[in-house]
């Protein structure tokens, strides 16, 4: 069980609240609340109220985490697929009265179609790079139904990063490592991606997806939907 796994399952099982550190390759290491992961519809960003009140069902929630979307869905008798690779994750959902879990690698999943194929909390950060994105997006699309969207919300991090952007040569400033320390447990970095929109929709359209800004955040943040 990674240190991860154990803070969402320590805070399932007791519901105290605390904090673990999340340190990234810019150097920074910032404090995540155990508690924000199970928030309802009332503690969600703008951004992500907007792509679930947007969605169709059957939804596909990719990286589903311990079940805060596909709750709210069920509570609205949307058909939604909470798709979760952590098995552990997948426990919390099943005890936690999520009706469809499916325990997957998006890469690798091959089940049904969907009219809403949703990646939130930066969900496309599962791609870890740029190159990958690109398989990533082809994956989903080939998951939609005629007429589907795939909602995804990112963040620009230019502000972030030192330098010039285009100092990364063939990198993108947007490829960072996270590592998570849960009671001096440090789990193995692992690679995240933050992406702005314009290179989000310019790879979406050699998808052959249609690319569309949906909402802005305060924080070079925003909402977008690739639908076909």
């Amino acid at each position: 069980m990674t240190g991860f796994e154990q803070a969402l399952s320590d805070y399932y099982k007791t519901k105290k609240p605390f904090g673990f550190p999340v340190a990234t390759s810019l150097g920074d290491v910032q404090d995540y609340e155990a508690a924000y992961f199970f928030r309802g519809f009332d503690k969600m960003p703008e951004i992500e109220q907007q792509a679930l009140l947007k969605s169709k069902a059957p939804i596909l929630d990719v990286g589903a985490g311990v079940g805060a979307h596909a709750l709210w869905f069920q509570e609205k008798n949307l058909e939604v697929d909470a798709l979760e690779i952590s098995k552990v994750l997948c426990d919390i959902m099943q005890k936690s009265g999520v009706k469809s879990i499916l325990n997957e690698d998006v890469f690798s999943f091959s089940g049904g179609k969907y009219q809403t194929i949703l990646l939130l909390m930066n969900g496309i950060g599962i791609a870890g790079s740029l190159t990958k994105c690109e398989e990533l997006l082809l994956k989903l699309k080939s998951l939609l139904l005629p007429g589907g969207s795939i909602f995804i919300d990112s963040a620009d991090i230019i502000d972030l990063v030192e330098g010039n952007p285009d100092d990364y040569g063939e990198g993108y400033y947007g490829e960072i490592e996270y590592q998570i320390n849960y009671k001096n447990k440090y789990d193995q970095p692992f690679p995240w991606l933050f992406i702005d929109f314009d290179t989000l929709a310019e790879i979406a359209e050699e998808c052959g997806l249609k690319p569309k800004l949906v909402l802005k955040g305060s924080n070079n943040d925003f909402l977008a939907e690739l639908s076909i």
